[in-house]
């Protein structure tokens, strides 16, 4: 009986080591295969004016210079809208500032956005969409800065009227600071390659509020913001939709810049236990699966049940060397002090499987200031208002 037993802990124990090497192995191929395709913008086509709706809540880090951005795009006819839920949102005084500081670019700004639904996002650009002249619109965070040339290579592949909407990755310039730098690695390091395997295979079954840009008659016959306006997943929803009208979702090659900022370890927790269970709220089944992407954690799990054998170890010191060479093949996505990142990739990988564990047992959300319990079918259900402690 104990040989069955301590048989059956080995047997376990590799598997999990495998299973981690597998799944680093193919997120370095992916990492280079992305690294080593050539930018291939869409071919030029015509011109489609562009409403870009960027919702707003609260004075982040970087706002203003994020937001500037934007209103610096080579693009020869664009809109911007800018919204709040709230009229005395601070982050107004910023979209007030560019109104003035471009006058000859049309920059809208709205306030208190009526309820239709229980995300305050969503509501939000529900609003800012009344707002929007033109056919084409574009979706995109508070938290991203682009360069000019983004809205013409972004908004290209919609020429093609067999997609319905085009999304794209974003990578980490983090704030100083210990906890935002593994902020950014986590975005980096874990996000992108995740990411990255899945479109690998042939999975584009995704799309990220960094960016969304589709046709609004697309939209309308999704239904609009309303039928998303339950849901936590408000981004994987509209794709999910889309997709559902029998229309392509592009993977643009652009990549835009996100601010990391995490002044503390509660907001690094906080934060990535709402992305974790935002995946988990679109894909229960794929989350639970997952579970190999902790590569290093899983690894170390298997080391354990299998005593510390010989062959394991060294393929546990494989697993950790791939995790590096992941680190290091998206070194131009990085800005300096590559020897802290690789350091850091240990810490990450367990505050990532921390993570992972708080987005699969933990059913409430913190948003701003709202805490919400999560449903089967991904929908938000507000508990209460969580004070301000400042």
């Amino acid at each position: 009986m104990l040989y069955m037993f301590a048989t059956t802990l080995d047997f376990a124990g590799n598997l999990a080591i495998v299973l981690a090497l597998a799944y680093s192995a193919v997120a370095l191929l992916a990492c280079l295969l992305n690294r080593r395709a050539s930018s291939t913008s869409a071919a030029p086509g015509a011109v489609s004016a562009v409403s870009v709706l960027k919702p707003l809540c609260g004075s982040e880090a970087g706002l203003y210079d994020n937001l500037k951005t934007f209103c610096e795009q080579a693009h020869p006819c664009y809109q911007l809208v800018f919204g709040t839920n709230a009229a005395d949102d601070p982050a107004l005084g910023v979209a007030y500032r560019l109104q003035r500081e471009y006058p000859d670019l049309d920059i809208q700004v709205t306030t208190d956005a009526p309820q239709i639904g229980r995300n305050r996002k969503v509501e939000n650009l529900a609003h800012m969409l009344t707002r929007a002249r033109h056919d084409v619109v574009l979706i995109a965070d508070s938290d991203i800065r682009v360069d000019p040339d983004y809205l013409s290579e972004v908004t290209a592949p919609l020429d093609d009227l067999s997609v319905g909407l085009v999304t794209c990755l974003y990578r980490a310039r983090p704030r100083p600071g210990l906890w935002s730098r593994l902020g950014a690695q986590y975005i980096d390091d874990w996000f992108r390659p995740s990411v990255l395997i899945a479109h690998l295979f042939g999975d584009r079954d995704f799309a990220f509020g960094a960016t969304i840009a589709l046709r609004r008659e697309t939209l309308d016959a999704i239904g609009g913001f309303p039928a998303v306006a339950n849901h936590l997943a408000d981004d994987y929803q509209l794709g999910a939709l889309t997709q559902q009208l029998g229309l392509r979702t592009v993977l643009s090659s652009y990549t835009v810049d996100t601010v990391a900022c995490e002044p503390t370890f509660q907001d690094l927790r906080m934060h990535e236990r709402r992305w974790m269970m935002t995946i988990r709220a679109a894909q229960p089944l794929g989350y639970m699966m997952s579970v190999v992407t902790v590569s290093l954690p899983l690894a170390l799990f298997g080391l354990i049940l299998t005593g510390g054998a010989r062959d394991s170890l060294m393929l546990t010191i494989t697993v950790l060397g791939l995790r590096l060479a992941v680190n290091l093949a998206q070194s131009k996505h990085h800005q300096g002090r590559t020897l802290l990142r690789l350091a850091l990739v240990p810490v990450r990988e367990f505050l990532t499987a921390y993570a992972w564990c708080g987005g699969l047992f933990c059913s409430r959300v913190q948003w701003r200031d709202q805490e919400y319990a999560i449903a089967r079918d991904g929908s938000l259900q507000p508990i209460g208002t969580i004070a301000d402690d400042s």
